[in-house]
């Protein structure tokens, strides 16, 4: 990872009794080809084994800033907490049931610095059970 202060990319994955998924979440969005990023991770008071996973993860990669709210503050809050937080040049939301493909960072950045009258991309979504499954959308 760069060693400057501000990363091009923030990550903002907001969260809440997601241990089932944020594994594979996190294994996904670490293991990105395009490796200048911060990921936010706001924990939601989470009463499942969720905040001890991120600990986990957070201690093993310095790019994860993890934050945990004291009381539950709704949906919304959290969301608007996550993205206040953030320090990058752009910014991808992401969620704890995410899978994302290596290079899909990589490819929408590049879309956005070959094209600089663009504001926003995004790219095609799979469906993806907690199982595996992939289901059509």
């Amino acid at each position: 990872m760069p060693t400057h202060e501000k990363p091009r990319l923030s990550i903002g994955l907001p969260v809440r009794n997601g241990e089932e998924t944020i594994r594979r979440a996190l294994d996904s969005l670490l293991t990105q080809t395009f490796t200048d990023f911060e990921l936010i991770i706001v924990d939601n008071v989470s009463t499942d084994a969720t905040m001890e996973i991120l600990e986990s993860y957070r201690d093993r990669n310095p790019r994860i800033k993890l934050h945990q709210n004291p009381t539950d503050i709704g949906q919304q809050p959290n969301f608007d907490r996550v993205f206040t937080l953030a320090a990058g040049e752009y910014f991808m939301w992401a969620a704890a049931d995410d899978a994302w493909e290596p290079t899909f960072a990589a490819a929408l950045i590049d879309l956005l610095d070959e094209s600089p009258q663009f504001e926003a991309a995004t790219g095609a979504i799979t469906r993806i059970t907690p199982s595996n499954q992939i289901v059509d959308v």
